[in-house]
């Protein structure tokens, strides 16, 4: 006997959009922004690259870059992914949005650096060193 599994009931993965040049050069602007306004993800060095009309979440080290996710742009919103075997997803919305979750993380996702920014934004001086 066979165990049959309905792959339908699983929701189909959304599809990529395709934006324009200025659309790209626009979120990649806004997620720049958001980044140095987080006083962890900017001291840590994380980055934001588009490529192949994806962005990807990355931080440098001296042997090169370590890609922490990627986020896709789909029909209305963006969509936030981490790598585990294959890609999963782990947040849709703006790209403010999105990188106040990789920043806020609790759980360990992007390193659990949520604690540690929370203090250094109340003690309002960023990362001194």
């Amino acid at each position: 006997m066979r165990w049959r599994r309905n792959w339908s009931e699983r929701p189909a993965r959304p599809k990529a959009r395709q934006l324009t040049a200025d659309e790209q050069q626009q979120l990649l602007g806004k997620m720049t922004r958001e980044i140095a306004s987080s006083p962890v993800l900017s001291a840590f060095g994380v980055q934001v690259r588009a490529l192949r009309g994806r962005f990807y979440v990355e931080r440098l080290t001296p042997d090169g870059a370590l890609v922490w996710g990627r986020i896709t742009p789909v029909e209305n919103d963006l969509l936030l992914e981490v790598e585990q075997r294959s890609w999963k997803e782990v947040a849709t919305g703006s790209p403010q949005k999105l990188i106040k979750t990789i920043a806020g993380d609790t759980r360990g996702t992007f390193h659990g650096l949520g604690s540690l920014d929370k203090s250094l934004r109340k003690a309002g001086q960023g990362l001194t060193r």
